[in-house]
Parts: structure tokens; C-alpha cells; sequence
């Protein structure tokens, strides 16, 4: 994911093959709208 983060404008985040979230990436890692993407990217579940 940091590299993701790092090389990337913009990010998708798919669970079990459904779009949860996508947004410009700075904004996506730093403030997600949805909480399973929160959960995810802090490391509370994947």
C-alpha cells in the first residue's frame, strides 16, 4: 500500500469484488469516507 500511495493519483479500493471507495489518492489514505476502507488501510482487517 505505501507504494500505492506513493506512486499514485488516484486509488480504488475493492471488497469482494465491489467498489467500497475511490478517491484522489492523498485523500483516500488520509481521510476515507467509508469505514471499511479505514479498516483496511489501518491494518484491522486484510
Amino acid at each position: 500500500m505505501h507504494q500505492a500511495a506513493r506512486v499514485s493519483g488516484r486509488t480504488v479500493f475493492f471488497l469482494n469484488g465491489v467498489i467500497v471507495e475511490a478517491a484522489d489518492t492523498e485523500v483516500l489514505f488520509s481521510t476515507p469516507k467509508d469505514s471499511r476502507t479505514e479498516d483496511y488501510i489501518s491494518g484491522r482487517f486484510g
